[in-house]
């Protein structure tokens, strides 16, 4: 459990043999435990932000010389007294030097996410802020960096607490009402109040859509392969990928499982999911991979319908029929029509009736359908056609302009919607005349779940989860 009068210490670098590992103590004996096992100039008297050499001892024993940074309460990122050891990255000196530490009873091993738990609780991040170093840690493109750093200066932080005061300012005004309830004096004006919840409602929408646009940056914009067995999914995988990370067979069936991995385009950060093959099997091994299948397909925002070009019409008719049925209606339909270097004297014509099929298809019109392109695993013109109309169909998904507010968890976006459904309840309130007691405590759930967001409300079990997902040196 954490506590502000503990001291603590971890190793903060990441895992393994490197140039350097920095070991971090952090608390109101961190100069004292170091104390113990240093040698050179007193840390004591050094000044804030300053770096010191000197020996780390092992007894009577150098374990390792080291750069000791110092950095005094309460302007270190803990807020306490902390000192930054970097020693040589071996294995043996990170693991004795932090078994040294602990043994000289002044300090223990932190917990996960325990230094960024003690900024929280002192006060230096809101859990907004908490939620964007962690994914600061884990950011793999620029667009991941830049909402992550936007969201650690507190732009989410800003909007949320902007919407709570506005909530605030008129629920303190009914509560005033319910104090004077026997002189019948209207404090809050009922039309403004419905004018605000709507307004706000509008706001709560516009950011609960930023959620896809976060998530495809932070954790990569979803594509499906789909398709009949043996349509070339798993190849296309591997070319996308550069690897071999698929068994590719004449087979029927060879993928019973989902296989996901990651691949960028430019800055661009693509998550792919190759998908077991569509058909009527009685295999019950293949009948889950094509269950698993159907969720993929409903989940992606973009969805590569890969068909071999010899496909019968019937053929085409009834694997459209198994995929729209797992269409959710919100995503991206790209025919591929492939395998066209394998008879050539028929591929001209049998791509011309493809398409036509794809044309004629019903319920077709209802997916957002990009124009069928013809793949050949020989021909790297058609793949790299193929990536840049990925790229284009993700752009309106993937494009982050700096200052744009944009959540990035379901933590956040599941307090957004509480919020908008107790703002739904105190306009429906509103309007059905009811008394204002009523109406302001919707306003104060719909306060309450704002609040959560930012940490201004909160419980145990919700911060020991999100300081889980921290490493234990952060």
């Amino acid at each position: 459990m954490t506590t502000t009068t503990d001291t603590i210490c971890a190793i903060s670098t990441p895992p393994g043999i490197g140039g350097i590992a920095v070991i971090r103590v952090s608390g109101p004996k961190a100069f004292e435990a170091v104390r113990h096992i240093w040698h050179g100039k007193d840390l004591a008297s050094a000044r804030h932000a300053s770096a010191l050499v000197g020996e780390i001892m092992d007894g009577d024993h150098i374990l390792d010389q080291a750069v000791a940074s110092i950095f005094r309460s309460p302007h270190s990122y803990t807020t306490q007294d902390t000192v930054e050891i970097s020693v040589h990255g071996s294995v043996y000196v990170q693991s004795r030097l932090l078994r040294l530490l602990i043994d000289t009873g002044l300090c223990r091993l932190a917990q996960p996410g325990e230094y960024t738990r003690l900024a929280y609780l002192a006060g230096r991040l809101d859990l907004a802020q908490v939620e964007a170093v962690a994914d600061i840690l884990s950011a793999r493109t620029a667009g991941a960096h830049r909402i992550a750093i936007n969201q650690l200066k507190g732009s989410l932080t800003t909007r949320i607490r902007e919407l709570r005061s506005q909530l605030i300012d008129l629920a303190s005004l009914l509560e005033l009402e319910l104090d004077f309830s026997e002189e019948d004096i209207e404090f809050a004006s009922r039309a403004r109040l419905e004018l605000l919840a709507n307004d706000i409602i509008g706001q709560i929408d516009r950011l609960t859509d930023s959620f896809a646009t976060g998530q495809a940056i932070l954790t990569g914009y979803p594509i499906a392969l789909a398709g009949a067995t043996n349509a070339g999914k798993s190849t296309l995988l591997n070319l996308l990928l550069d690897d071999d990370r698929a068994i590719v067979s004449d087979v029927h069936g060879t993928t019973r499982d989902t296989i996901q991995d990651t691949f960028k385009i430019g800055e661009t950060l693509f998550r792919i999911t190759d998908t077991a093959g569509l058909r009527d099997t009685s295999d019950p091994i293949e009948r889950e991979g094509i269950n698993r299948t159907c969720k993929v397909i409903n989940s992606a925002h973009l969805i590569l319908w890969l068909i071999d070009h010899r496909t019968s019409d019937s053929e085409v008719r009834e694997i459209w029929k198994q995929l729209s049925s797992n269409l959710a209606g919100h995503q991206t339909l790209l025919p591929v029509i492939t395998k066209t270097d394998i008879c050539q004297e028929v591929v001209d014509a049998n791509i011309k009736r493809i398409k036509e099929i794809l044309h004629d298809l019903s319920g077709v019109d209802k997916i957002p359908q990009e124009t069928p392109l013809s793949h050949s695993i020989s021909d790297a013109e058609t793949l790299q056609m193929l990536r840049d109309t990925i790229c284009r169909i993700a752009a309106p998904h993937t494009n982050y302009q700096p200052g744009d507010v944009v959540i990035t968890n379901e933590r956040q976006r599941q307090a957004l919607l509480q919020a908008r459904a107790e703002l739904q309840n105190t306009h429906k309130a509103l309007t059905q005349g009811l008394p204002p007691d009523l109406v302001a405590h919707h306003l104060r759930h719909a306060i309450s779940s704002l609040a959560t967001i930012t940490g201004d409300i909160t419980t145990p079990d919700l911060l020991a989860t999100i300081f889980t997902r921290f490493c234990i040196g952060k």
